[in-house]
């Protein structure tokens, strides 16, 4: 049976304001991060043929699982990621058109979900591209970070747009296609 899509779970919250600069810096970054997955030898996760990204044997979807240093405490940190490819529709003659086809743009939409568990607190994530919105499991608090692609792991900013942002450092401890 295929993994439940991660489209079907929206990132809570408001989205971050993009456009200008903002705009380059998360393709830039997440040209990385597809440049990095392929690094961790997951060639697929950056998407595939024009069937959704699941042509030619390869995956849309990986699971990747990170050491956490949070302050101290050693955390662990479960991320599932589905790449999907943008594309737009091509239009018929007339003045009442029909969808004639659907032609990649060549860009992806990265859909991220898991969990990070310390021995303080445990928290569920959510989100898209670049941010995520976190929920601690055994409290009230929910937070915003941004992922930062930086080899061979990430660094979690939380409360990216302030107050006060914090980095946390995580290295990556294994990596599979799902």
């Amino acid at each position: 049976m295929p993994p439940r899509s991660l489209r079907s779970l929206p990132p809570e919250g408001a989205q971050p304001p993009r456009g200008g600069s903002s705009e380059a810096a998360m393709n830039t970054r997440w040209h990385l991060a597809l440049a990095l997955c392929a690094a961790w030898g997951l060639l697929g996760c950056g998407g595939g043929g024009g069937d959704g990204g699941t042509g030619g044997g390869g995956s849309n979807m990986a699971e990747f699982v990170f050491d956490c240093d949070i302050g101290g405490v050693n955390a662990v940190m479960n991320m599932q990621v589905e790449a999907v490819s943008s594309s737009g529709a091509v239009w018929g003659p007339g003045p009442d058109p029909q969808i004639t086809g659907v032609i990649g743009n060549g860009s992806f939409i990265y859909y991220t979900a898991g969990n990070l568990a310390s021995p303080t607190a445990q928290y569920s994530f959510r989100g898209e591209n670049q941010y995520a919105d976190f929920t601690m499991l055994n409290g009230n608090d929910r937070f915003r970070v941004e992922w930062i692609v930086r080899a061979p792991g990430l660094t979690i900013r939380v409360n990216p747009f302030g107050p006060g942002p914090t980095e946390y450092d995580c290295a990556l401890r294994s990596s599979r296609r799902l």
